[in-house]
This record gives C-alpha cells, structure tokens and sequence, in this order.
C-alpha cells in the first residue's frame, strides 16, 4: 500500500476540506487503497490556517453588511441568513470536530510529536538550507521539524512515502525517504482510473468464481476421491485387517475465496471449501472370533462395514486470467489442493481399536 503525505498547502490549495479531491483522497484512505500521514504539526498547522481565515473571512462578512446598500437583502429570507450571529469560535469548534472525525473515519495514520534533531533543523536554519532560504526563515520552522518526524517515521518503517506539496523550495528538498511532488491531482486520477478498472477486474472475477462453481466443487471432490481410497491412512484409527474400502461420498458443502496476489494480467485466490466425506471399510469382526493359543492369533470368521464420516476443510488455489473487461479466460486455473494433505482422520475417529 502507498504512503502519503499531504502538505499543509494542499488543504489550503482545496479549501481544506471542501475540495473534491481531498475527500477523494480521504476516502481512498478510508477504503485502504492507499493510507494518508499527516505529523500532528500538520494538523496543528491546517487547524491554526482555517481559525486565521475564518476570522478574516468573518471580518469581511461584518465590514460587508455595514454599508446602507448591503441591508436590501434584509428584505428577503436568503439575505437576512447573512446578519445572523455567527460566533467565531463555534465556526473553529465545528472545524476542528469535523477534520478530526474525517481523519479518524480515514484512518489517517498520525505521527505524533517527539524529540527531534534540534541540531540538524538549526544547522538548516543557519546555513539557510530548505526550508530556510526564504524571507520569512523563522515561519519555516514547523515544515523542518515536520520533514524530520516524517524522515524518521519512514526510516524506522523502512517505507518510502510520497509527499504533496505546492512549496517551490519544498520540491527542492533531496531525501532517499520522500518521494516529493506537486502533481497531487495527476496522481489521484491515475488512482482513480487504476481503481476503477481494478474494481471491473473484481466485478469479473466474482461473475468467473459463480461459474466456475461446479468445477471447483468437482476438482476438490476428485481431490479427496482419490486421497481417501488408500487403506494406509486409516492404520492408526483401525486396528483390524481392512478388506474392502468405498469413498461414498464427497459433497462440498460451502466455500469463499480471498485475493492472495494480483498482476496485470492474473489475478490469484484461495478457496476455502467446507465439505463431508463418508467412507465405508470393511474389516474384521471381533464378535466373531478365537483366539488360537497354538498359533498365539486371533482368527476371525466374519467382517462387518464401518462408516467413518468427517466433517472438514479444504483449499485450493487457483488462477484466473483478468487483463480487464474485455480480455478474460472464462475459466481457472488450478495451482495447488491441498498444500497440507492431512486428512486429519485420526483425530476424529479413533474408536475403531
């Protein structure tokens, strides 16, 4: 999965978050196709530019309705909602209540504040080095402690996280980490069209596992079939001679699939199958039998059938040829049954001694 990080200038760039694509981008979040970063300095800084605009924006609204011009749209029920009360600090309150639900429904992942190298931010700021070679160097202060708490979290994650940002010195700054870019909106469309062909892709791989249904219930139950009709894994749950052997039955019962891999072309399952399996012996009967003390052995003179009936699971792995809508195999193919062969009879069934 992707890692990345949105800069303090994007949520500006879209509003905060009324923009279409950082919801988009929130919502691939919350969908786990990729996972958003933020450093709680970040956070801070979004939340301190929205009270800063707010309040400017509210100033605006207040020298606006001052003029005796702007009071004809009292007259109206649209007008007059622009001389209600708004209280400044319950407009930040529900800000800051929304971004950090949104952020949590997102399941952004939070970097959180703690010690960071002070030497290595000062050294920048004295040598004005990014994020320091602007006018104004001491603003810059949160992107540097920002950039090093991102840098250490990927190091220690051994990631490498793709970063946002509209900052032209920002863009400059070389780290093995960070994957820097401004094309924000390039990368969500290339996501989004990625997405949607993949989702296409799964639309078709649900349509092939309905009706591939049959041929995979035949291909585990000719597994079992054959694994079954062998005397010799039945030794340590009958202890008498088995004459006769006859798998009666093997019915798959339910079964469910999860994605193990994908490629451009394929894309691989597991199946997990709930089955039964019956199998009838036939084997000597103790009831009627002597014990020969001459020949110190048990002679037995009639056989009886037994039932043995289990109740288990099986996998199987297959293959199907997804390139997308229009090119598809209509059939699976089969890589592997059964990786782990035990039949798991002993377990159950060892009352036949």
């Amino acid at each position: 999965m992707e890692h990345i990080v949105l800069d303090t200038n994007i949520f500006l760039k879209e509003n905060f978050l009324e923009g279409k694509r950082i919801r988009e981008l929130l919502k691939l979040s919350e969908e786990g196709k990729i996972k958003i970063v933020l450093t709680e300095i970040t956070i801070g800084e979004v939340k301190s530019n929205f009270k800063k605009l707010s309040r400017q924006a509210l100033k605006n609204l207040s020298e606006f309705r001052k003029p005796f011009e702007s009071r004809v749209l009292r007259n109206n029920s649209i007008g007059k909602k622009l001389y209600d009360r708004i209280d400044k600090k319950d407009v930040e309150f529900e800000f800051n209540a929304e971004f950090d639900a949104i952020l949590k429904k997102s399941k952004v992942e939070i970097i959180k504040y703690r010690s960071v190298n002070i030497k290595t931010v000062f050294d920048k700021y004295f040598n004005e080095e990014y994020p320091f070679n602007g006018t104004d160097k001491k603003s810059e202060f949160p992107d540097a402690f920002a950039l090093d708490l991102i840098e250490k979290w990927c190091e220690e994650k051994g990631i490498k996280c793709k970063v946002f940002s509209n900052d032209g010195d920002f863009l400059n700054y070389q780290s093995s980490s960070l994957d820097i870019s401004k094309d924000y909106e390039e990368y969500l469309n290339e996501k989004l069209e990625f997405f949607l062909i993949q989702e296409k892709r799964l639309e078709i791989l649900r349509k092939l596992f309905v009706q591939n249904s049959n041929f995979i219930d035949k291909e585990i139950e000719q597994w079992y079939t054959d694994k079954l009709d062998d005397t010799g894994i039945y030794w340590e749950v009958i202890w008498f001679e088995i004459h006769d052997l006859e798998v009666t039955e093997v019915e798959v019962k339910d079964k469910q699939y999860e994605i193990v891999a994908t490629d451009e072309e394929w894309i691989e399952i597991e199946v997990e199958v709930d089955l039964t399996f019956k199998v009838e012996v036939t084997i000597d009967d103790e009831e009627f039998a002597i014990y020969d003390d001459e020949d110190k052995v048990t002679r037995y003179f009639e056989t009886k059938r037994e039932e043995i009936v289990r109740d288990t699971t099986a996998k199987i792995s297959l293959l199907a040829y997804i390139t997308d809508e229009e090119d598809y195999d209509e059939q699976f193919e089969v890589l592997e049954i059964n990786k782990d062969i035990d039949l798991k009879i002993k377990a159950e069934y060892n009352d036949y001694r």
